[in-house]
C-alpha cells in the first residue's frame, strides 16, 4: 500500500513537474514574447521619438515656412489693397474726368445743334430773299424787255415814217430835177435859137 502510495505520489510529483515544466516553457515563451514585444515597443517608441523629433523639426520648418508665407501673403494683401485703392481712385478720377468731358461734349453738341439750326434759318431766309430777288430781277428784266420791244416798235414805226418821208422827198427831188432839166433844155434851146 505504501509502495502504491509512493508511486502515486511520484506520479503526481512527476505530473506536477511536467506541468511545471510546461508552465515554465509557456512562461518562458510568454516572457520571450513579452521581451520581443517590449523590444518592438522600445524600437517603435524610439522610432516614434525620432519621427516626433523629425516631425517637430519639420513642423518648425513648416511653421517657419507658414509664417513666411503668411507674411508674404500679408504683404501681397497690402500690395493688392494699395493697388485696389489706387485703381479705385484712378477710376474715380477717370469717371469725374469722363463726366466733365461728357458735359463738355454735350455742351459742344448743343452749341453745334443751335448753330446748325441758326444756319438752317439763315439758309431759309437767304433762299426766300434769293427767290424774292430773283422774282424782282425777272420782273425788271421783263419790264426792260417790254420797253425794248416798245422802242423797237417805235423805231420801226419811225423808220417806216422816215423811209416814207425820204421816198417822198426823193420823188419830189426827182420831179424838181426833171423840171430843172426841162428848164435847162428849154434854155439851151432858146440860146441856140438866138444864135
Amino acid at each position: 500500500a505504501e509502495r502504491a502510495a509512493d508511486q502515486k505520489l511520484e506520479t503526481a510529483v512527476a505530473a506536477v513537474r511536467v506541468q511545471a515544466a510546461e508552465e515554465r516553457q509557456r512562461h518562458d515563451a510568454s516572457l520571450a514574447e513579452l521581451k520581443a514585444k517590449y523590444v518592438r515597443l522600445v524600437e517603435a517608441h524610439a522610432a516614434l521619438e525620432a519621427e516626433a523629433r523629425e516631425s517637430n523639426a519639420g513642423r518648425s520648418d513648416a511653421h517657419a515656412t507658414a509664417e513666411a508665407v503668411m507674411a508674404e501673403a500679408a504683404k501681397e494683401r497690402e500690395h493688392l489693397a494699395a493697388q485696389r485703392k489706387a485703381m479705385e481712385e484712378a477710376m474715380g478720377r477717370a469717371a469725374g474726368e469722363s463726366e466733365v468731358q461728357a458735359a463738355q461734349w454735350r455742351g459742344e453738341r448743343q452749341a453745334l445743334t443751335d448753330e446748325l439750326a441758326k444756319l438752317r434759318g439763315e439758309l431759309v431766309n437767304c433762299q426766300s430773299l434769293h427767290a424774292l430777288q430773283l422774282n424782282e430781277a425777272r420782273q425788271l428784266k421783263h419790264e426792260e424787255l417790254q420797253q425794248v420791244e416798245e422802242r423797237v416798235v417805235q423805231l420801226g414805226t419811225r423808220k417806216d415814217s422816215a423811209i416814207s418821208e425820204l421816198q417822198r422827198e426823193l420823188a419830189e427831188t426827182r420831179d424838181s430835177l426833171r423840171q430843172t432839166r426841162q428848164q435847162l433844155h428849154a434854155t439851151q434851146a432858146e440860146i441856140l435859137s438866138m444864135e
